[in-house]
């Protein structure tokens, strides 16, 4: 059975005049983010290549919002509030996706934010979110790995 809970990845594409901009919402949409009526758990993302994971990667025109809904009403009300417009007023490219877990493992921030879904075949698209921790004394064995991956 997966899992009922509803996911979604907001991501945008800001314009190299907006990354000062960018940096500052993701200090101040903290706050209103935590206000957020249905919303279980969120977190603000910068991205990057992934190509070394380290912060030469880091790719400061792109961020994302991931966040966990009690229901598909809260995600609604969420795409069309204050948050999301005012990533919206910088970017020049948005995209955005609705998922439903179908398989979890770990804590995120000392929670379970996808519930514990039974892993199950799945035929359709499927995305990956992978975060992880890296810990010092593990993390020489990690960067030598990179490159393989």
């Amino acid at each position: 059975m997966t899992s009922n809970r509803l996911a979604t990845l907001h991501v945008w594409g800001v314009p190299r005049r907006s990354v000062p901009a960018a940096l500052l919402r993701m200090a101040a949409d903290r706050r209103p983010l935590r206000r957020t009526p249905g919303l279980r758990f969120a977190k603000l993302l910068g991205t990057g290549s992934g190509r070394t994971f380290t912060v030469r990667d880091a790719d400061p025109r792109r961020w994302a919002v991931l966040a966990v809904w009690d229901d598909a009403a809260a995600a609604d009300a969420f795409a069309h509030g204050t948050v999301i417009g005012g990533w919206r007023r910088l970017a020049e490219e948005e995209w955005t996706a609705r998922l439903r877990p179908l398989a979890a493992r770990g804590l995120w921030s000392r929670q379970e934010p996808f519930g514990r879904p039974w892993p199950q075949r799945w035929d359709g698209p499927v995305a990956a979110i992978t975060r992880a921790r890296l810990v010092p004394r593990k993390a020489l064995a990690f960067w030598r790995a990179v490159p393989p991956v």
